[in-house]
């Protein structure tokens, strides 16, 4: 008959994991770490991509509006609205008309102004695109975009450069927005180039080299004149290797 120690001596050992089971299970829990881990970090880049997207797309819809109430034609320039205050003439279409305060980008807080603030930022970009300093994307000014057009007046506003949508043989495969390096609103093609475009200092193909901003994997997203969003992989940009694709991307014709 046992004693009452060695009862309980019997149930303790009955109990007590070994060292054994406890690195087995140590195992296990870092394998099903090592497999979770990148695949949330991978569904928490797709969600940002499909917003940088969705961004993108809502630029389309806006430029679309645009075009139409200037008689199809496709505004380039980022003039000040008729009080002098420095909005984009696109905020119109972003904005529902309340007075939402909204912070501009040198930090001052106006009514109606910079509403299109938080769509310049790419979910992936630099400051996550919430305390944005500076554009992430930049509107093409494609070549053959002529200087010597005549200014129209949109919304008490003088605009001077512009394109005609009957003026682009294939909306399909032009680009009208795309994402760049931190500072450049605006890829004036026409000034020096496809390539002189995409290698400037804030063109796309610099923000896909340097470290620390590349966004989708090495992937500059686009936004075509027919609304569609479609990625540019770093040789699709290099216009050495793409030059007639590009050439057509950028031009009017």
């Amino acid at each position: 008959m046992l004693s009452f120690s060695s009862r309980f001596a019997t149930r303790s050992r009955r109990h007590a994991f070994t060292l054994i089971e406890l690195l087995t299970v140590i195992a296990i829990i870092g394998i099903l770490a090592a497999i979770i881990i990148p695949t949330v970090g991978k569904v928490k880049r797709t969600a940002k991509k499909a917003q940088c997207v969705s961004r993108m797309r809502q630029w389309g819809s806006a430029i679309a509006l645009q075009a139409n109430d200037a008689k199809s034609r496709v505004i380039l320039d980022f003039a000040k609205d008729s009080t002098g205050t420095g909005s984009y003439i696109l905020d119109t279409y972003f904005n529902s008309g309340g007075n939402t305060v909204v912070e501009d980008t040198s930090g001052k807080t106006t009514d109606n102004k910079y509403a299109t603030r938080a769509f310049w930022g790419c979910p992936t970009g630099i400051n996550g695109g919430s305390t944005l300093t500076a554009p992430q994307y930049g509107f093409v000014v494609p070549s053959g975009v002529s200087t010597t057009k005549p200014a129209i007046m949109l919304f008490g506003v003088s605009v001077s450069k512009y394109y005609s949508l009957t003026e682009v043989s294939s909306p399909s495969k032009l680009v009208l927005m795309i994402e760049v390096k931190n500072g450049a609103n605006r890829v004036d093609v026409a000034a020096g180039g496809v390539k002189s475009a995409l290698e400037a200092s804030n063109g796309v193909r610099s923000m896909q080299q340097e470290e620390g901003y590349v966004r989708h994997g090495g992937t500059a997203l686009a936004l075509f004149l027919d609304g569609h969003v479609s990625g540019l992989s770093l040789v699709d940009t290099d216009y050495t290797a793409s030059k007639e694709k590009l050439d057509r991307s950028f031009s009017l014709r």
